[in-house]
């Protein structure tokens, strides 16, 4: 099991660091193609063996339970928002939200509350 995770470590790393890099301002249906359709093609024209099904949570999260926390804290746990609480967690920039429904901003107040 750990030589399979260590084949496919370079290709899952590059999927996760485009995520965060270039998916932000887009929707599901389009982070999905990039990641998918685009991304997956190039990694197989480079003989770059990746996990099946990949779950950017699963890469991006070092803690499994840090999600949850997420979830407890307002946001709604559907696979856009998600994603949406990974660029804000784990980009180096600052994300820019729009947020017309108001349950990123009320995510955000309650995960920053304990921060001063």
């Amino acid at each position: 099991v750990l030589a399979a995770g260590l084949t496919c470590a370079a290709a899952d790393s590059s999927i996760a660091a485009t995520f965060l890099a270039y998916c932000g301002p887009f929707n599901l249906k389009i982070r999905e193609s990039l990641l998918k359709d685009s991304l997956l093609e190039d990694l197989h024209k480079l003989r770059l063996e990746c996990t099946e099904n990949l779950s950017l949570q699963h890469v991006l999260c070092d803690d499994p339970l840090e999600v949850l926390d997420w979830k407890s804290q307002g946001l709604p746990s559907d696979e856009f928002s998600v994603q949406n609480g990974l660029l804000t967690t784990k980009s180096i920039r600052y994300p820019l939200l729009l947020d017309p429904s108001g349950q990123g901003i009320q995510w955000v107040t309650a995960r920053e509350a304990g921060a001063g």
